[in-house]
């Protein structure tokens, strides 16, 4: 139900946590995951470059993150905050989804 990744030229860092995880297909982006948490070095409590961030599957969520957009509503709670501000980003942005994706249109977004 999550992804383990490491950044390729950077990686994530505080503040960063509720932001997407996105695979680019065929021209066209898609949200794939939502970051859940980052690891810190033990000794410093710095951002650890060299530990995976990991990411929520937005796939399982689908069903509730569509019901939250159809009844123009956004609940935030301690758990869901993530998915929260997720869904009030695509609120506007959002395409019918294909194949358990979260298609989007990410040059509306600013």
């Amino acid at each position: 139900k999550m992804w383990r990744t490491l950044g390729l030229t950077g990686f994530a860092s505080y503040g960063d946590s509720g932001g997407p995880l996105m695979w680019q297909r065929d021209g066209s982006w898609t949200v794939v995951g939502v970051q859940s948490r980052i690891c810190v070095n033990d000794y410093s409590q710095n951002c650890d470059p060299t530990c995976p961030a990991i990411f929520t599957r937005v796939k399982n969520h689908l069903h509730w993150i569509y019901s939250i957009i159809n009844e123009n509503t956004v609940y935030i709670s301690d758990h869901l905050g993530a998915y929260a501000i997720l869904v009030s980003l695509l609120k506007t942005n959002y395409h019918e989804h294909k194949h358990d994706e979260l298609k989007i249109d990410i040059s509306t977004l600013k």
